[in-house]
């Protein structure tokens, strides 16, 4: 009798574990808030889902929101002939630069040689008043000389002088001097000297007009 009793009751505790074991389940909900319940069941499926695709952009765009900017060819031959303008423009300009420093380089030796020229000039004509200075001088001397001599001894030598340098001197000589060498001279060179002397005296003044 005893032994028949031991499986009854182990049979009513497994039934009694079973009922319980139920109750429990069905409480459990009452245990776990019902948003976390719902975050466990449906993040998974959320995660899974793939990111919406971004849309795509216009092809036209493409370039303009990259940060550049597209020409057309006709724009691209106007933007090649700027540059090529461009480029004879500042050649044309540096040649006109280099003419210019030459021009001026060239000028300023003009200047230079034209300046070395007025001081020679001022030297020549120094010098030629010296000159003349000097042979007036010795023109006075050989006058002087020449209106101490005889008019015989004087007219001997005029007639052995060559006409420029004897019209010099018959010049310079006064004419109550000159008067009786001249008769003394050749006839023929006497003559000749006459018509010098009044062709020279008969030629205009430099600077005055003609009468």
């Amino acid at each position: 009798m005893t032994i028949r009793l031991i499986p009854a009751t182990v049979g009513f505790a497994a039934l009694l574990f079973a009922v319980k074991a139920v109750d429990v389940w069905q409480g459990s909900a009452s245990f776990f808030p019902a948003d976390l319940v719902a975050q466990v069941t449906v993040a998974p499926a959320k995660a899974q889902q793939p990111p919406p695709a971004a849309p795509a952009a216009p092809a036209g765009n493409a370039t303009a929101q990259a940060g550049q900017i597209v020409f057309t060819p006709a724009e691209l031959d106007m933007l090649q002939n700027l540059k090529t303008r461009r480029e004879e423009l500042d050649e044309r300009e540096r040649e006109i630069d280099l003419r210019n420093n030459l021009l001026a380089v060239s000028e300023r030796r003009v200047q230079e040689r034209i300046a070395e020229l007025k001081v020679v000039e001022e030297t020549i004509r120094g010098l030629l008043v010296q000159y003349d200075k000097q042979q007036e001088e010795q023109l006075a001397a050989v006058v002087r000389i020449y209106e101490a001599m005889k008019p015989k001894d004087a007219a001997n030598i005029f007639n052995r002088l060559r006409m420029p340098v004897l019209l010099e001197v018959a010049e310079r000589i006064k004419e109550r001097t000159m008067a009786p060498i001249l008769a003394e001279m050749d006839p023929v060179i006497a003559n000749a000297l006459t018509i010098e002397m009044a062709t020279r005296r008969a030629l205009p003044l430099t600077g005055r007009p003609t009468p």
